[in-house]
């Protein structure tokens, strides 16, 4: 029974199993391969409190000493209170959004985000008595967004005054 190992087609014998590694106090990390044939490999860094990042990486039976740069995100819980900018009132049922997540607030104008990539973002409130408002923050993680105030739209009224005199010759 033969194989054909130069397209990806060979005998589970050939397949290598990557034990789970740590990275050092520099964030570096070394990854031992014997590779016989052009292979594609998932690699998924992992932290608490970080979103998990994969890049894939292909080796052949020429790579050697091969070097993989991967960036990784914290995550943050942002949490807080919308409120009337005059009153200082909770604001119920407003949608406040950051990047593709909205949430309404309950009757105590309060919201919560989990798992928010960390960095700048921002934060937009809409709701149909206010004017919609958008925030620019520095999400970090264990950053409480406290309160966000929201000012009133204002509605003008247009009340007619006055007479027209309509005369015929």
């Amino acid at each position: 029974m033969g194989s054909n190992c130069a397209t990806n087609n060979c005998p589970s014998a050939d397949v290598v199993s990557i034990i789970p590694t740590k990275t050092n106090a520099n964030g570096n990390f070394q990854i031992l391969i014997n590779v016989s044939y052009e292979k594609t490999y998932n690699i998924t860094v992992k932290k608490e409190n970080y979103e998990n990042t994969t890049k894939q990486l292909t080796l052949n039976n020429n790579s050697q000493n091969l070097s993989l740069e991967i960036d990784i995100r914290g995550i943050a819980k942002v949490e807080g209170v919308v409120v009337d900018a005059e009153s200082g009132m909770a604001v119920k049922s407003a949608e406040v959004n950051i990047l593709d997540k909205g949430y309404g607030t309950g009757d105590d104008g309060y919201f919560i985000f989990q798992n928010i990539s960390a960095g700048t973002q921002t934060v937009t409130i809409k709701h149909d008595d206010y004017e919609t408002q958008s925030f620019v923050y520095d999400m970090q993680h264990g950053k409480i967004l406290r309160q966000l105030k929201f000012r009133r739209r204002i509605r003008q009224r247009i009340m007619p005054h006055g007479f027209i005199q309509i005369f015929h010759p």
